[in-house]
């Protein structure tokens, strides 16, 4: 299931009650039991019979959108397990792939510490379930960072650098979130990468 703009790991986790109110959905939601049903979601989404991998891209939003979706990484991680424990529980064989998130280029000029960290301490995050013995093997994580480079995955605009600059420009990073082009190869070249090693 692909989400939506602005959605995080809540939208696959909590009760569609409890979500902001611009972002209320969770379509893996069964108000019969009070919890997700993956079992269910696939019966009504897809064939029901099995699951083979899972691949989460998830989570630059508890920044970006941390007022509706927060940003306290102790609780995402809480509902990152939920949701793989779930899965492994209707599942017991389908692998998941947490893909984490690139780091933010020296040169976005809102670069404070708390958007400098995040990246790093998202993905650590993710590391940390991917290699806890409960789910190692099963769980695997694709450090999308690592293989990013944000000077050439980024899209900048570049401008004349001022009235008497003559033919001098300078560039400016008008979105720090979205890859251009290369940006979105890096990520497919890391994620296709580790799925490899999962097949």
């Amino acid at each position: 299931f692909e989400g939506l703009g602005g959605w995080a790991w809540r939208n696959y986790v909590d009760d569609p009650a409890t979500l902001p109110s611009g972002y209320p959905d969770n379509y893996f939601w069964d108000s019969s039991i009070g919890d997700i049903n993956i079992t269910k979601y696939m019966q009504t989404y897809a064939s029901g019979d099995n699951l083979d991998y899972i691949v989460c891209e998830l989570g630059m939003n508890h920044l970006v959108n941390s007022t509706n979706q927060g940003s306290d990484l102790t609780v995402v991680s809480t509902k990152v397990k939920h949701f793989i424990d779930r899965v492994h529980e209707d599942y017991p064989n389908a692998k998941v792939l947490l893909v984490g998130v690139h780091r933010f280029s020296d040169m976005y000029k809102y670069n404070q510490k708390k958007n400098r960290d995040f990246p790093f301490d998202l993905n650590n995050t993710y590391e940390a379930i991917a290699t806890d013995s409960k789910y190692s093997s099963f769980v695997k994580f694709a450090n999308v960072s690592s293989m990013f480079d944000s000077k050439y995955g980024s899209n900048f605009f570049t401008q004349s650098a001022g009235l008497f600059a003559g033919d001098e420009t300078e560039e400016y990073l008008i979105d720090y979130v979205h890859p251009n082009d290369n940006g979105y190869q890096m990520y497919a070249d890391c994620i296709s990468r580790k799925f490899i090693t999962m097949i």
